[in-house]
């Protein structure tokens, strides 16, 4: 049944398909704006004031802060593995070999792309569309009096730090106005992304299983979604609140080609290769609506 190059494709691609459909999305896509694209770039411009609506009695009242773009290049991505030509003509009701544990891997790699693109971006801390540095103690924007700062100094890991530098970092990101004094934060979803290791520290913590000190409730259980960065170091102790509310997510995540898979048949070589490709483009969005809290 699949002794031929084709219909081993046609087995890979039925099957590649049915194992993305019974797969748990990223959970750290959560905080990355999906944008789909239609061309090598897109362009994304960013008004220097939050949007307003006022009541029109005359004339339309204009933004006239200052207003940045910038763009996110697309990337081509791909993995694939070579299969044996004996191996292929000796199968003829499956497969065969580890194919299936070959395409449920790269399957996989697939789905968890995004959460890759978030631990690079975090460990870069890369130039947001103003020029500074994506996470910064002072932001170079039209607001006024106000000042923009998307990092809190962290002062460590046991529950009543960690609630202490909560507090802290919720109180800084629902601060953020732009110069008309209007919030950018107002009516937040919330979501900490914590490394690995203290994931289950975070759980018991915003679950309700640990009691508030000297109360007997938690007032934030439930209060936060808990991501995990897997690619985060165990040695970082670095975490980050995120408004999943905000009109632009903190990073952004274009779609330019969903993964597809083809095959290479060399006749004087041993081998066929089956190969997978897509093409996505990854970048920083709004500062405004994360705080890196610095351990």
């Amino acid at each position: 049944m699949y002794n031929s190059p084709n219909a081993v494709l046609k087995g890979i691609k039925a099957l590649f398909a049915k194992t993305l459909q019974g797969m748990q999305l990223s959970e750290v896509k959560k905080v990355m704006e999906n944008v789909l694209s239609d061309g090598a770039y897109e362009d994304y411009w960013i008004p220097g004031n939050a949007n307003r609506i006022r009541e029109w009695i005359d004339s339309i009242v204009y933004s006239d802060g200052k207003d940045y773009k910038f763009q996110i290049y697309n990337k081509d991505f791909g993995g694939g593995f070579k299969l044996k030509r004996t191996t292929l003509e000796d199968s003829r009701k499956y497969l065969g070999g580890n194919v299936e544990n070959w395409v449920r891997g790269l399957a996989r790699e697939w789905v968890s792309l995004p959460d890759e693109f978030v631990g690079i971006l975090l460990e870069k801390n890369g130039n947001a569309f103003d020029g500074t540095p994506f996470f910064a103690n002072n932001r170079n924007l039209d607001t006024g009096s106000n000042t923009i700062d998307n990092i809190v100094s962290g002062t460590g890991t046991t529950q009543a730090q960690i609630l202490a530098d909560f507090d802290n970092a919720y109180n800084q990101l629902v601060s953020f106005k732009d110069k008309n004094n209007k919030p950018f934060n107002k009516n937040p979803k919330l979501a900490v992304i914590v490394p690995a290791h203290l994931t289950l520290t975070f759980k018991k913590i915003f679950s309700g299983e640990i009691k508030q000190l000297s109360s007997s409730t938690n007032i934030y259980a439930g209060m936060v979604e808990i991501l995990t960065n897997y690619y985060q170091s165990n040695s970082s102790d670095d975490w980050y609140l995120v408004n999943l509310n905000s009109s632009m997510k903190p990073f952004i995540l274009q779609e330019r080609q969903k993964p597809t898979w083809d095959m290479k048949d060399e006749k004087d070589n041993v081998n066929i290769k089956y190969f997978t490709t897509g093409r996505y483009g990854y970048g920083y969005g709004n500062p405004l609506s994360i705080i890196k809290i610095d351990n």
